[in-house]
């Protein structure tokens, strides 16, 4: 996960925004190691109760 998506996530979280039963998802490059979008998936279904759109 990039610290800007980390960040955003971080402050997110932080500022209490209430995410809950909203839709999420994530994509990205698989040029690195191509675990990002599994770790966004992961904390915003874990932590914000997103419902996430897996592929």
């Amino acid at each position: 996960m990039t610290q800007t998506i980390s960040n955003l996530l971080e402050e997110a979280a932080i500022n209490k925004i209430n995410l809950k039963n909203k839709i999420g998802a994530a994509f990205g490059s698989y040029g690195w190691s191509g675990e990002a979008p599994s770790r966004v998936l992961e904390v915003l279904e874990n932590i914000f109760q997103m419902n996430v759109i897996k592929s």
